[in-house]
């Protein structure tokens, strides 16, 4: 990284007087002593171990000191120390590298200047040192061959004081790859190695991060090989990040920086108390209960003071949440997401038990706020003995499905346009405020019930209006207009299939009305091949029947078990 980032590095510390003195020296005595947070050096930033046993960081130098440290000659001659000791132990250094600011460079056209400090750990063989090692520096001149005064990261220790007595930044170790089976840890200020992340992601296609507080930094320099990477929290909280789906080169060039110049900051935040008062009203408001912690999952590009969120994904992200509670019937939790305003609503999940420890995964394209809720076993009087009973149920208990009232569902009742768009809006966990005219249809009131979840829906390229802008929502959806819907959704969920004609005949040949299809012969194929829609009867689809409710709910059931969005 080539810039100051003023939020994540080291905070820096100006200097308050920019009087110049008859000679260094006494500057340095009468300042130290007044003054003692006062440093010419005004802080570390990616001090880092290396894979190749080298140790590197950098400090920053504002003008004003720079012009001084110039004027005194210091920056010509000798130019700065940086000491290594062992961890916390100010004894003595176990090893001292210089360095001078003959290569100085302004950083994002503030007043600060920065130097590379490089030493090699390994030419202290035979020394003992453990990480996370302590750093200090030190400013030289020649004159006399005396030391003017020794700095930390919190200011001048004082002149001739001799071993630094505490403070100082600290270099973690170097975690590799292969002895920790693609593990990393960051450093103490949440920031990954980047050598090390790269190595890692080079041996082991899926890295896993291990953090100790809510935020890790993440250099995008080391994304270019891999797969994913799996943040986790002490708790067990996870996001698992597809590299590609970042889009690390869009977002560089979006904030006009290098990649080498950019960071990726992920921030996962379990929400207590009033943060999370909403959440649980909300819940409570669904007729269910909390039984996870709830997450505040943000991802963000960051270089210098430019940053941009990244809330939407070209393919469904999953985050792993654990239970805290023991659930005997898995029908009845489902993971849901919470937006302010709107409650709790479905989002694809499914869930694990590993030695009594039961952890859910939910899949969403947007990041947001996550939880999972309990909801009591749904039931409807109209379902007894009905052959979609227990699909029905599962899905009103995931929030998927409602009654009709009254403790009703009609499952023979007809199935709107809209009611079934809603239906798989919901089944895919899509936010349904959309409100882009180019997602609107002339018969579709932006106050009615259903403008968003069409719009939503449109948007995400599984249903299709008509040729004069209308799209009927109130009209009864057909069998096969619910099949080439569903399809979509496959495809939205990264299942789909592009069947050949030869498979489409293959999938249809046992139907004697397969020709009566048109447009939606290859969607309903591909919904037969996959196991989604069954004919009416062993010979006939009745692709242009009207769908009941009963239908409509076991093909976006049999849909979420295709795409592995429940279980």
């Amino acid at each position: 990284m080539n810039k100051l980032n003023k939020t994540y590095e080291v905070k820096q510390l100006k200097p308050m007087f920019k009087q110049k003195t008859a000679g260094l020296l006494a500057f340095l005595l009468t300042f130290s002593l007044l003054l003692p947070a006062l440093a010419y050096a005004n802080g570390f930033s990616n001090l880092q171990h290396n894979s190749d046993n080298t140790v590197t960081g950098r400090v920053y130098i504002d003008e004003a000191t720079y012009d001084l440290l110039k004027e005194k000659g210091i920056l010509t001659n000798r130019g700065i120390a940086l000491q290594v000791y062992n961890s916390n132990d100010w004894s003595s250094p176990i090893t001292t590298t210089y360095a001078t600011y003959s290569t100085y460079k302004p950083v994002d056209g503030d007043s600060y200047y920065y130097y590379e400090v490089n030493f090699n750990a390994t030419t202290v063989t035979g020394s003992t040192y453990t990480f996370p090692l302590s750093v200090s520096y030190a400013t030289y001149s020649t004159v006399g061959g005396v030391t003017y005064a020794t700095y930390n990261a919190s200011g001048p220790i004082s002149a001739y004081s001799g071993p630094v007595s505490g403070g100082g930044g600290y270099i973690p170790p170097f975690v590799g790859p292969v002895a920790n089976n693609g593990e990393l840890t960051p450093d103490l200020n949440g920031r990954v190695n980047a050598q090390a992340l790269a190595d890692a992601l080079k041996a082991n296609k899926n890295v896993t991060i291990k953090i100790s507080g809510k935020e890790v930094i993440i250099p995008a320099s080391a994304l270019s090989e891999g797969e994913s990477i799996t943040i986790v929290t002490e708790s067990g909280v996870s996001y698992k990040l597809p590299i590609a789906a970042l889009e690390i080169a869009k977002l560089a060039q979006q904030l006009g920086v290098n990649v080498a110049d950019l960071e990726i900051v992920v921030s996962i935040a379990e929400l207590e108390g009033a943060a999370a008062a909403g959440v649980t009203t909300a819940v409570y408001a669904a007729g269910g209960k909390v039984v996870a912690p709830i997450v505040d999952f943000t991802v963000k590009a960051v270089s210098g003071t430019k940053e941009v969120a990244i809330n939407n994904f070209p393919v469904f992200v999953e985050r792993g949440l654990p239970l805290n509670e023991t659930v005997t019937n898995l029908n009845t939790v489902t993971g849901v997401v919470y937006k302010e305003g709107a409650g709790v609503s479905f989002v694809p999940a499914t869930f694990a038990t590993a030695d009594g420890k039961t952890t859910a995964t939910l899949k969403r394209k947007s990041n947001s706020i996550y939880t999972v809720i309990q909801v009591g076993p749904k039931s409807f009087t109209d379902l007894t003995n009905h052959w979609a009973k227990a699909d029905v149920e599962k899905l009103a208990s995931k929030l998927v499905v409602e009654g009709t009232g009254k403790n009703l569902f009609q499952p023979k009742r007809n199935v709107t346009r809209a009611e079934f768009a809603a239906m798989v809006a919901r089944s895919l966990g899509l936010d349904t405020s959309v409100t882009s005219s180019t997602y609107s249809f002339s018969d579709v009131s932006s106050n009615s019930w259903y403008a968003g979840t069409v719009a939503a829906a449109a948007e995400a390229g599984l249903i299709n209006g008509y040729t004069n802008g209308t799209f009927k929502p109130n009209a009864n959806i057909t069998r096969q207009e619910v099949a080439a819907i569903v399809v979509r959704a496959l495809e939205y969920a990264g299942k789909g299939a592009n069947l050949s004609t030869a498979e489409v005949n293959a999938a249809l040949a046992g139907y004697t009305d397969a020709a009566t299809l048109g447009w939606a012969k290859e969607e309903v194929a591909a919904a037969v091949k996959s196991g989604i829609v069954l004919g009416q009867t062993s010979t006939k689809i009745n692709g242009k029947a009207q769908a009941s409710r009963a239908e409509a709910a076991t093909m976006v059931i049999r849909f979420l078990d295709n795409a592995d969005f429940i279980n």
